[in-house]
């Protein structure tokens, strides 16, 4: 076992102690792709937050990720990716712009996608989410910039005071499609006023998913190969994932995430890669410009 995996299994052993005497109940959502996470509780800084989700906000940012991965399937590949985004959001409804750079495709400006979210509260513990989004393909054959253009998916979660469960299901189209489920289970720790109207917020994540039989979406690597061969099984696990991000936000300003993963790919295919665990490193940062009474001054 690696040194670095050796600490990021210590960094998630001391993180899944609760740091406090009960985590409060999350009211929000977690959408894995998206770089804002927020949190409702009744503490001052939360109302703060949920004054500012509902008047609306435009968010703009970009992240790092220090090896393009999907379903830890790294292609032998070492290639690093940045990945701009513009948005609004108001009342759980976000329209936004994401780009991708990776180091390794030809051209090196990979894809944009055009999405729209939106998130309904079905009751405190429970919760839906829809999206969806389309992609603008730059590299690779004509089969590859229009084979999976499109992207739906709707997400459950149920939360209490000790953990959430989220249950995602994806579904890729254009030229070809693909689907993918993915099952998470999650602890979230938050600490208040760390300088002034913050939180950081703490959430080790496991995932487990399982992709469908149609194809093997893959978009990251080859730009003459966008998908592996179809496999004759309707579900079947891809990867097993356990990620830890830590994410610093002053409401109503700008927020900082870290995120540590850890992947351990399974039934990979020969000309995937290797199926060795992969390990790698997100950051990012998000300007965040409110209106109304939550705007910061």
């Amino acid at each position: 076992m690696t040194r670095c995996v050796k600490i990021f299994l210590v960094l998630l052993g001391v993180c899944l102690i609760p740091l406090s005497s009960s985590a409060q109940q999350r009211k929000g959502r977690i959408h894995k792709s998206n770089g804002l996470r927020f949190s409702f509780f009744d503490s001052t800084i939360d109302s703060l937050e949920s004054t500012v989700m509902n008047d609306g906000f435009f968010h703009v940012g970009s992240s790092f990720m220090s090896h393009v991965n999907t379903l830890g399937r790294d292609n032998n590949v070492d290639q690093w990716s940045i990945n701009p985004h513009v948005g609004y959001q108001k009342n759980n409804l976000d329209v936004y712009v994401n780009g991708f750079f990776w180091s390794e495709t030809t051209p090196k400006w990979a894809e944009t996608d055009v999405g729209i979210s939106k998130l309904w509260q079905l009751s405190d513990p429970l919760s839906i989410q829809a999206t969806y989004e389309h992609a603008f393909i730059n590299y690779g054959t004509d089969d590859d910039k229009f084979g999976l253009t499109n992207l739906i998916s709707t997400q459950f979660s149920w939360t209490n005071k000790f953990f959430d469960l989220d249950t995602r299901y994806e579904y890729d189209w254009g030229r070809s499609q693909a689907t993918i489920l993915e099952l998470s289970i999650g602890h979230q720790v938050n600490i208040y006023d760390v300088f002034t109207d913050d939180k950081v917020e703490i959430t080790p994540r496991f995932y487990l998913t399982y992709l469908g039989g149609n194809t093997y979406p893959v978009r990251l690597f080859y730009p003459n190969s966008l998908f592996a061969a179809p496999s004759p099984e309707a579900f079947h696990v891809a990867a097993y994932e356990i990620e830890l991000p830590f994410t610093w936000r002053k409401i109503g300003s700008s927020e900082i995430n870290l995120t540590f993963t850890l992947v351990f790919p399974q039934n990979v295919l020969p000309e995937e890669g290797s199926g060795n665990a992969t390990f790698f490193v997100a950051a990012s940062f998000v300007k965040i410009l409110p209106f109304g009474h939550g705007k910061k001054h």
